[in-house]
C-alpha cells in the first residue's frame, strides 16, 4: 500500500501532466530467495521426469528421471490412455537403463545420482499413452502424452529463449503462460543457456521445478547454449559440456559422432526439426546439415541453435556461424530459424532465396511479400540486455521487423497444411508479434503475412518498470552535481535489518567512487579507488585463419611495472620520440607476464604497431599483435598476468569475439590462464 505522502506526491504528478497516465512505483529492494541445504538432492522418488521424442516420434518416445544411487533399478510402465481408470491393466512394463552420475568432483554438483532411461519403441500413431516410472515399488503418478501422427496433420508447438536466471522465481511464470497459450502443443523447444552455471545441481532443479509437470508430459526438443558449458572445478579449466545433459535428456543420436544429444534432427508431421550445437564442431555440422536438408521429404523445415546469426543485442555478432550455416539455409530454404543467447527479443527476415532463372517468379507482386528464412531471438527467463542500437541495419540481406527488451516472452506457432501461424507472447498473456507464412507451389518463396498490427505496442527499457535499482531522481542529480565528472553506472537498493538504503558506484575514466546512502538520500560514507585493470580484445577471422589481438595498458601502471615513476616520459612509449629502448623493455616485461597459444604452440610476441590512446591519468597505450594460421584454430590459450605482482586486484578483461561465439574472460593473479577449444 502506498503511504499517504507518497499517494499525495503521485497524485500530484498527475494533476501536473494533465491527462496524461503516469504509473508511480514504489522502490522496492529485491529479496533474494533462499534455498534449503539439501533442498535439489535426489530421493527414493522418481523426480526430474521429462519425456523426449525420438527421430520419428509418431511411433517412439523416451523418458528419463532420477533417483538416489540406491536406487539402482528403475522401471516404465505404458498403456493406451483411456477414460477408464483402469487403462493400467494393458500396460507393458520396460526395465530402465541406469546409470550413475558422479558428480563428487565437480564444483557446483557435489552429489552422485541414479538416471534411468527408457525408450518406448512401436507405439501407436496419434494416440494419447499414459505412462509412470519407478523403481517396481515407488512410483511416479500417470502421466500423459500424445504421440505424432504419421502423415501430415495440423500441430502446434512451443518455442522459448534462454530461462538461465532467476529460474525458479520468473522463468516458472512464463513457462506456465505458455503452456496456457498452447495445451495442446506437441513438444517445446528450448534454445540453449536453460540455467546459468553448467553443472550447478542447484540451477537444474530449479529448472525441473519450475516446469514441474510440464516436462514430463510436453516432449522437450533442446539445445545447448554457452551457459550449459563450464569448467568441471577450479582445478579442473577444461570446459565441458554439463555433466547433467546426458544422464538426464534421452534424444535422438543421429547428428555427428562427438555431439550425441545436442545435434539431432526430428521429422513431425510434415515438419523437419533441426538441432544444431552452435559452441562445437560447427563446420562439421555445415557437412552434416547440407546432408539432413537436401534429403528432406517434409513440407516445413526449422532449426534451431543457441547463438543467433543475426543477433538482438549489441557486441555478439557469430559472423563464422552465420558464414557457414546460412548458405544452407537459403540454399533449402529453411522456413524458420529459432534462436536465442541475447536476452532480447527481434525478429526479422532475410530475402527470398532466388536461384538462377528464378528472377521472374515475383513478377507483377510486391517482393517484400514474400521472404526467405525468418529469424527470431527471444528470451524466456529474468535476465534482460539492450538491443543493439542500429537494429541490423549493418547487414544488407536482413531485416528487422519487431524487436523488444526487457520482456519475458513465449512462442506459440501453429502449423496446418500450408500455413504456419506464428504468434509471441509476453508472461502476462498479451500478444507480443505475430506473423504467417504460407507455402507457395512450383518452389516459390514463402508468402509472408505480417501480423504484428494485431499487438501491443513495442516494449523498450524506457517505456517499462526499469530492471536497474535506480536513486531517487533528485537524489541522483544532487549525487552527479557533487561529483561533477562521473557517471552512475551501478545502483543496489538495499532493504534489511542492518541497512536500507543504496550502495550506488560511479566512474571517471579508471577513478571509481563508492558511495553508501541513505534511503532518504544522505550520503553516508563515500570510498574513492583507482581501477585496476587492463582490457584486451580478441578476434579470430576463420576465412583467414587471422587471430588479431588489441591489448590497452594504462600508461601509469606500465611505468611502474617497468621501475619507473609512475607519470615518467622516460620511454615515450608511442610518442614521435619514443625511446630505442621501449620496445625491448616493453617485450622483456609482457614475455614474464603474458602469452598466447594457438593449438598448442606458443607465439612469439611481436607488436604490430602501438598508439598513446586517453588522456590524464587515463592515458593508456595499446598494443596491436596478428598472428596468420596455417591451420584452422582448435585451441587458444591466454595467459595474462600484467600488473599483477603490483596490484592484488588488478583484473585483466579479455572479449574475444570468434565468429561462431564470443567469450568475455577475467584474468588476475588467482586465476592468470584460460584455455578455449573449439
Amino acid at each position: 500500500m502506498l503511504k499517504p505522502d507518497h499517494l499525495n506526491k503521485c497524485l500530484l504528478l498527475i494533476i501536473f501532466i494533465g491527462s496524461s497516465l503516469t504509473v508511480c512505483a514504489q522502490q522496492r529492494a529485491y529479496k533474494v530467495p533462499q534455498f534449503a541445504k539439501d533442498w535439489s538432492k535426489p530421493s527414493q522418488h522418481p523426480d526430474h521426469v521429462i519425456i523426449n521424442y525420438g527421430q520419428d516420434p509418431a511411433t517412439t518416445a523416451s523418458v528419463t528421471w532420477r533417483t538416489l544411487p540406491e536406487v539402482t533399478e528403475g522401471f516404465a510402465e505404458i498403456a493406451i490412455a483411456t477414460a477408464a481408470p483402469k487403462f493400467w491393466r494393458n500396460a507393458v512394463t520396460h526395465k530402465a537403463i541406469t546409470e550413475t552420475m558422479d558428480a563428487t568432483k565437480v564444483d557446483d554438483a557435489q552429489l552422485v545420482a541414479n538416471y534411468h532411461s527408457v525408450e518406448f519403441k512401436n507405439l501407436q500413431p496419434a494416440t494419447l499413452y499414459a505412462y509412470r516410472v519407478g523403481d517396481g515399488e515407488i512410483w511416479s503418478e500417470w502421466i500423459q502424452f500424445r504421440t505424432a501422427s504419421d502423415k501430415e496433420a495440423p500441430f502446434s508447438f512451443l518455442y522459448v529463449g534462454d530461462a538461465q536466471n532467476y529460474i525458479l522465481e520468473l522463468w516458472s511464470r512464463l513457462i506456465r503462460e505458455g503452456y496456457r497459450k498452447g495445451p495442446d502443443a506437441s513438444f517445446i523447444i528450448h534454445a540453449g543457456d536453460m540455467i546459468n552455471h553448467a553443472h550447478s545441481e542447484r540451477q537444474w532443479h530449479e529448472w525441473f521445478t519450475a516446469g514441474g509437470w510440464i516436462h514430463s508430459m510436453l516432449p522437450s526438443i533442446s539445445v545447448p547454449g554457452n551457459h550449459e558449458y563450464g569448467r568441471l572445478s577450479d582445478t579442473n579449466s577444461e570446459r565441458a559440456l554439463s555433466v547433467q545433459w546426458r544422464p538426464q535428456f534421452t534424444l535422438p543420436r543421429n547428428g555427428i559422432e562427438g555431439l550425441e544429444e545436442t545435434n539431432y534432427y526430428i521429422d513431425h508431421q510434415g515438419m523437419r526439426i533441426i538441432a544444431l550445437n552452435s559452441l562445437e564442431k560447427i563446420e562439421e555440422q555445415a557437412l552434416w546439415l547440407e546432408t539432413v536438408l537436401s534429403d528432406n521429404p517434409n513440407k516445413w523445415t526449422v532449426v534451431t541453435y543457441h547463438h543467433p546469426l543475426y543477433s538482438a543485442s549489441a557486441g555478439r555478432s557469430n559472423d563464422q556461424l552465420r558464414a557457414l550455416w546460412k548458405p544452407l539455409f537459403d540454399k533449402y530454404k529453411v522456413d524458420l530459424a529459432l534462436q536465442g543467447h541475447d536476452h532480447a527479443y527481434a525478429r526479422g527476415r532475410v530475402a527470398p532465396y532466388l536461384a538462377e532463372g528464378e528472377q521472374n517468379l515475383l513478377d507483377g507482386l510486391n517482393k517484400r511479400d514474400y521472404t526467405g528464412t525468418v529469424y527470431v531471438v527471444s528470451v524466456s527467463g529474468g535476465k534482460m540486455y539492450g538491443l543493439r542500437p542500429n537494429a541490423w541495419n549493418d547487414w544488407e540481406e536482413a531485416e528487422r521487423d519487431r524487436a523488444a527488451e526487457n520482456t519475458q516472452l513465449v512462442q506459440l506457432i501453429d502449423v496446418d497444411g500450408d500455413k504456419l501461424s506464428y504468434k509471441s507472447y509476453t508472461a502476462t498473456g498479451d500478444l507480443y508479434d505475430a506473423f504467417d507464412l504460407l507455402k507457395q507451389q512450383n518452389g516459390k518463396p514463402n508468402k509472408f503475412i505480417e501480423r504484428r498490427g494485431y499487438a501491443i505496442e513495442e516494449r523498450r527499457h524506457n517505456n517499462t518498470i526499469s530492471y536497474d535499482d535506480q536513486l531517487p531522481s533528485n537524489t541522483k542529480a544532487e549525487i552527479e552535481k557533487r561529483y561533477k565528472g562521473y557517471n552512475t553506472v551501478n545502483v543496489s537498493m538495499v532493504d534489511n535489518a542492518e541497512f536500507k538504503g543504496y550502495y550506488a558506484e560511479l566512474r571517471e575514466g579508471r577513478n571509481k567512487l563508492n558511495l553508501t546512502v541513505s534511503s532518504s538520500g544522505e550520503i553516508l560514507k563515500a570510498n574513492s579507488e583507482q581501477l585496476r585493470f587492463s582490457q584486451s580484445q580478441l578476434e579470430y577471422v576463420a576465412d583467414e585463419k587471422l587471430l588479431r589481438f588489441n591489448l590497452k595498458l594504462f600508461l601509469n601502471d606500465l611505468n611502474q611495472a617497468l621501475g619507473l615513476d609512475p607519470q615518467s616520459n622516460e620511454l615515450a612509449f608511442g610518442q614521435p620520440n619514443e625511446s630505442p629502448k621501449a620496445n625491448a623493455k616493453l617485450l622483456d616485461y609482457l614475455n614474464r607476464y603474458f602469452y598466447l597459444k594457438l593449438n598448442g604452440e606458443e607465439m612469439a610476441l611481436k607488436v604490430k604497431s602501438k598508439q598513446l590512446i586517453g588522456e590524464g591519468n587515463n592515458t593508456a597505450l595499446s598494443l596491436q599483435f596478428e598472428y596468420q594460421q596455417s591451420a584452422p584454430l582448435t585451441s587458444l590459450e591466454i595467459k595474462n598476468a600484467v600488473f599483477t605482482e603490483l596490484f592484488s586486484g588488478q583484473n585483466n578483461i579479455v572479449y574475444a569475439n570468434f565468429g561462431k561465439g564470443s567469450e568475455v574472460m577475467v584474468l588476475n593473479k588467482l586465476k592468470p590462464t584460460q584455455q578455449l577449444d573449439f
